[in-house]
């Protein structure tokens, strides 16, 4: 899949999640990203529940292929600053 992204095949809220996850983030530290986002980059196997932050919100991670399609958006100059 990451070999043929194109970012039109992700929203702006989906975009800005992927920049965002480098580390591990909750989404409390994603303004202009909701819980409906995450789940589907969770159905899509971009990225993965990684436990919780200190305020009990659960943290996300990318995956191998979110890693993948992060890189690949990077390269389009497709994900938001």
């Amino acid at each position: 899949m990451a070999d043929k992204i194109q970012a039109s095949e992700f929203n702006h809220a989906q975009r800005k999640a992927i920049s965002r996850l480098v580390i591990s983030e909750p989404l409390c530290s994603m303004p202009g990203v909701g819980q409906s986002t995450l789940d589907q980059l969770v159905l899509w196997g971009i990225i993965v529940q990684d436990g919780q932050h200190r305020h009990g919100q659960p943290t996300y991670k990318l995956t191998d292929e979110g890693n993948r399609v992060r890189e690949a958006l990077y390269k389009s100059n497709s994900l938001p600053r």
